[in-house]
């Protein structure tokens, strides 16, 4: 054998393992972005559902702080009004403690008997 034919051998191997390089590379790249295209929807999605999570979130926060505005507005006004009350309980004990009521004897133990 020529060492010339050998070195054509040699030159065909080298030319077609760069050509089955090359293709195993194109190969891997197309998978890889075929995977980045799954991936980038993926995210678009998992962002799309973040962004309704947080809306849903707010709503919710506002909501509860409505209720605790409305629940302190409650107590505040229980408040006011046992203080009034008890201003107009203080006043009438006040009076009743001046009025002077006279009841006699006999109505009191009539009142005493049973039934």
């Amino acid at each position: 054998m020529n060492i010339n034919v050998v070195w054509q051998w040699i030159k065909w191997g080298v030319v077609l393992g760069l050509v089955v390089l090359v293709w195993f590379y194109q190969h891997q790249l197309t998978g890889a972005q075929a995977q980045n295209q799954q991936l980038a929807t993926q995210l678009d999605q998992v962002i799309s559902d973040n962004q309704s999570n947080i809306k849903a979130l707010n709503l919710l926060q506002k909501a509860n702080q409505q209720a605790n505005n409305m629940l302190i507005q409650r107590q505040q006004h229980a408040i006011e009004t046992e203080r009034q009350l008890n201003e107009e309980m203080a006043v009438l004990k006040t009076q009743l403690d001046n009025v002077q009521c006279a009841i006699s004897a006999a109505v009191t133990e009539r009142l005493r008997q049973p039934y």
